[in-house]
């Protein structure tokens, strides 16, 4: 079974292959591999590590900038995935609308988890007031 880190980065190549509208037989060309090789690249049957991806990114005219949104949007989603136990639900049979539309659900999964820790830390501030202000008051209590 490939380590985590390379089916992270398969997704990846996989989510710039399509958005970049590139399909696994153009790639394979330009990379000077089988057909079969990028497919298993994007499956996880052939660990693909990160100098790998940013080659073949290179080749389908990606920026740097483009791999590392990548490598965060597939990061994002295996995320969600864990948390939420699966996929956000049924893909569309348009592999640029199914990408967008994971990219919806991570970015709720991302929205979610912001809001909840923003709420977390507005509570324990809350409290740390109201801890504050009880303890003006007991000072000013008699010790016995």
């Amino acid at each position: 079974m490939p380590e985590p880190n390379a089916l992270l980065l398969a997704s990846a190549l996989k989510l710039l292959r399509t958005l970049l509208e590139w399909d696994q037989g153009a790639l394979a060309r330009a990379a000077g591999v089988d057909r079969s090789t990028v497919r298993r690249w994007e499956a996880g049957d052939v660990a693909l590590d990160r100098e790998r991806l940013e080659a073949l990114a290179t080749r389908m005219g990606a920026t740097p900038a483009q791999v590392a949104a990548a490598v965060a949007f597939a990061e994002a989603r295996a995320a969600r995935e864990l948390e939420e136990g699966g996929t956000c639900g049924p893909t569309a049979a348009d592999p640029r609308r199914e990408l967008a539309e994971q990219a919806v659900c991570a970015a709720d999964g991302e929205l979610r988890r912001f809001l909840e820790a923003t709420r977390r830390a507005a509570d324990r501030a809350a409290e740390r007031e109201e801890a504050a202000a009880r303890w003006r008051e007991l000072r000013e209590l008699p010790q016995e």
